[in-house]
């Protein structure tokens, strides 16, 4: 159980930076 909170914890850490560097990545597209 522990473990399964542990990757959702992750996962919503995870998925906003991840978002974030593709907006990042798409806006500059000199990168």
């Amino acid at each position: 159980m522990k473990k399964l909170f542990a990757s959702l914890a992750l996962a919503a850490f995870v998925a906003p930076v991840f978002a974030a560097t593709q907006t990042v990545t798409l806006s500059v597209p000199g990168m």
